[in-house]
């Protein structure tokens, strides 16, 4: 499996036969111009929303030719996991809903998806806009994952302090944050250094620009957590060639890169 961060919350995932996830698309342009991350121009199969903010749901922005996978609405009060059942090729996905915001959703718009995928034998979690801390239930149903995406810009989404509750909680081996404040997004978010320091002294913070490290592979330590701080890679100001992309394969329930 491979995962890129293009920028904000949206997400590609890539299996190792080639078929493509997309989750989140943003708006480029969105927020009167204060999204100013580049088009997502890349050829997808599957296309996944948690909820319909324009910052996670604009897939008029992209090419044709893929399946939009379809969730229940975000204010269906359903107490069980959804489990998608249309065809999604080789990725297993199941959705549990969450709360924008420490008040049922009351401040910031209602309800999102947090989304379980599985594919090639590794677990991922993205987290979508999720603005509270973690709930038992919401931990028995999300389970263990080997990959959490969490938003730690805070403001509209969880903070510094409860991104880390959650990485906590799920037992992440890799976390990749998201939702945070870069020089392509005005939004009223904070900077990833604020979740950076956050972090208790076992978490191994991946420079991506370590000499000692592949381009394109990160090897997953399963003793510890590693916190991934991706270069966005739809970012004006990133070149192409400094984008890191985080590959994990499955291996006799080790996992390596």
């Amino acid at each position: 499996m491979k995962v890129e961060l293009l920028g904000h919350a949206t997400v590609l995932v890539t299996a190792s036969g080639g078929q493509r996830l997309l989750i989140d698309p943003y708006e480029e342009g969105g927020f009167q111009g204060k999204m100013r991350y580049q088009r997502v121009s890349e050829s997808v199969d599957y296309v996944l929303c948690t909820h319909e903010h324009l910052d996670h749901c604009a897939t008029h922005t992209l090419q044709g030719g893929f399946v939009q996978l379809q969730l229940p609405s975000t204010e269906d009060e359903r107490s069980d996991a959804f489990r998608l059942t249309t065809p999604c090729g080789v990725f297993e996905m199941l959705a549990w809903r969450l709360a924008h915001d420490e008040y049922g959703g009351r401040r910031f718009g209602g309800h999102v998806w947090a989304v379980r995928v599985c594919c090639d034998g590794v677990s991922m979690v993205h987290l979508s806009d999720v603005g509270h801390s973690p709930s038992v239930k919401d931990i028995e149903v999300l389970g263990k994952a080997d990959v959490v995406l969490i938003p730690t810009g805070g403001f509209y989404t969880t903070g510094p302090l409860q991104a880390v509750e959650w990485v906590d909680r799920l037992g992440a081996k890799v976390c990749i944050p998201m939702h945070y404040q870069t020089p392509s997004c005005d939004l009223p978010l904070q900077p990833l250094e604020y979740f950076l320091s956050a972090l208790r002294p076992f978490y191994e913070i991946i420079d991506q620009m370590d000499q000692n490290m592949d381009d394109s592979v990160i090897c997953v330590d399963v003793c510890k957590t590693r916190v991934l701080p991706l270069v966005m890679s739809h970012q004006n100001s990133i070149k192409s060639n400094m984008i890191r992309d985080v590959v994990f394969r499955a291996s006799g329930g080790v996992l390596q890169g």
